[in-house]
């Protein structure tokens, strides 16, 4: 293992253990999905119910200024459904339900539009966590989802993507942008959501 690989290695060490400890025996690996369409809809339907999501560092950028909040420490419940044919996922403090699809390469290229902005990557990569579950990212079934809330006047819109490790595990990164008193805003933070 190069230093790289096991400076990565041992960050993430401390953010994943405690999945081993929460893992079901019945998780089904989803490294390889990507191409195998009944299987990943097999495995999103075993996906279907409650999941703890912890909201981790980000920062906001608004003004030309970039602010770094740390992990929000928080482990909420999302509950992820079908509605018809669509996928969702709910929450108590959501104004309407986050609708996600099966994502493609071209919903996933946010982060070179996000550099090419002016925008930081979040600190912790998609990478890092194929690197953590041993799965080349482009190897892993991804989700994307979105959803907008108006906030004391204020439209937010977020979208929320999502890489799926196994039915157990799996790892995002959440956007919100909009305009607040005439000034855009984009808010960036990895999630990571666990049975």
């Amino acid at each position: 293992m190069n230093g790289f690989k096991l400076i990565v290695w041992a960050a993430l060490f401390g953010v994943l253990l405690p999945l081993s400890a929460h893992a079901q025996s019945d998780a089904i690996n989803t490294c390889g999905m990507v191409s195998r369409t009944e299987a990943l809809q097999n495995a999103v339907t075993k996906m279907l119910g409650p999941w703890h999501i912890n909201h981790q560092a980000g920062y906001v950028v608004v003004g030309g200024m970039s602010l770094p909040y740390p992990n929000a420490g928080d482990n909420e419940t999302i509950t992820f459904e079908r509605r018809g044919v669509q996928l969702i996922a709910t929450h108590p403090e959501m104004q309407a339900p986050m609708v996600f699809k099966i994502a493609t390469g071209a919903d996933w290229d946010f982060a070179n539009r996000d550099t090419e902005n002016g925008i930081l990557r979040p600190p912790l990569s998609f990478e890092d966590m194929g690197l953590a579950v041993d799965c080349d990212i482009t190897n892993m079934p991804r989700l994307i989802g979105t959803t907008t809330a108006v906030v004391e006047g204020i439209s937010m819109h977020f979208t929320m993507r999502i890489m799926i490790a196994n039915t157990d595990v799996m790892f995002g990164v959440l956007h919100m942008e909009g305009v607040a008193e005439g000034y855009p805003y984009y808010s960036r933070r990895s999630v990571l959501l666990t049975r």
